[in-house]
Order: structure tokens, then C-alpha cells, then sequence
């Protein structure tokens, strides 16, 4: 099932904010693979990766994103499926924080590889990877997407983190 919210207009004046959701457990990038054909060394993407990019590019098919050349903020929350251990009676039946594998920067990685016939990832300066549990009656897990255009400002992200006073930036 794919969710999807647009708002945007001409492709460099206006605000252009695409979310969207893939109802798959999201798979962390895997490391490239080698093997010898022929005399010669071939590199290859494990097929488990490939299929995920597969299907991140093929949801982002289905909403308006535009290929632009602008910088872009990429929000994602890839939620996965719970494991047995976390769906007692006493844990919480709401989203849960996810400190455990599959890593949020390869999960980010593998979601903006699939992503890359839409937009140039060096475009991406911006944006926060959410690493959750599903809730307990969910058997799913699934990722969601938000891309825009709208940044915040230097002094924004520095006083967000705290790196700078917004005293001292002046």
C-alpha cells in the first residue's frame, strides 16, 4: 500500500514537500560483492539490497517527485517489524526506538540509492534518519519518506545543535 501527501508547484519557485510510504521492512545497504567471471572481477549489489531499492524507486514512482537541481532535506523513519521478545503484555503497544541492526545510515544509504534516478544524492544536505520498532499488531515493518525543499537556516541548525548560542552567530 503506498500513502502519499503533495504538496508542490513550479519545479524551482515553490515549496516542493513529497511524502511517502513503503509497506516493506526496510533493508540496511549491503556491502558490494565480487566474484570472478571470465578472468575477470565483477562487483555486484546482494540481491536482497537491489530488491529494496527496487521498491523504493518503484513507490517513488507513483508520486510527483520532480528532478531537480536545488538542495533537498530528506527525512526518513524506517520502522521494522518487532521480534517476540518486545510484545509482552507490559511493553508498550506504540512505535519504540530501534538501537539494533539493520543501522539507520545503511537503511538512509539504501533508500537514497533507490531514489537516485530521481534526484543526485549530493543534493541531499539535509535530513534525519528515525530508527523505530512497529507497533505490536503491526506484522510489517515500513519506511517513510519525506523529501523537500525547505531547509532550515545556519543559524537554526546551529542553535538546534547547540553548537553555537544564536548570540554568538551574529
Amino acid at each position: 500500500m503506498l500513502m502519499n501527501s503533495v504538496t508542490s508547484g513550479s519545479l524551482f519557485t515553490d515549496l516542493i514537500d513529497v511524502t511517502f510510504t513503503i509497506e516493506a521492512e526496510p533493508v540496511a545497504k549491503g556491502r558490494p560483492r565480487a566474484r570472478v567471471f571470465n578472468g575477470r572481477v565483477h562487483l555486484y549489489t546482494p540481491p536482497k539490497t537491489k530488491y529494496f531499492e527496487q521498491r523504493v524507486h518503484r513507490a517513488a514512482e507513483r508520486v510527483p517527485l520532480p528532478q531537480i537541481g536545488v538542495p533537498l532535506r530528506v527525512d526518513i523513519v524506517a520502522i521494522c517489524k518487532r521480534p517476540k521478545r518486545l510484545c509482552r503484555k507490559k511493553d508498550p503497544n506504540s512505535l519504540i526506538y530501534r538501537p539494533s541492526k539493520p543501522d539507520g545510515d545503511n537503511v538512509r544509504k539504501a533508500i537514497l540509492d533507490g531514489l537516485s534516478n530521481f534526484f543526485d544524492d549530493k543534493q541531499v544536505v539535509s535530513g534525519e534518519t528515525v530508527c523505530l520498532y512497529a507497533e505490536k499488531d503491526r506484522d510489517i515493518g515500513r519506511c517513510v519518506i519525506r523529501i523537500t525543499t525547505k531547509l532550515e537556516t545556519e543559524e537554526e541548525i546551529l542553535t538546534r545543535l547547540d553548537l553555537l548560542s544564536a548570540s554568538e552567530y551574529q
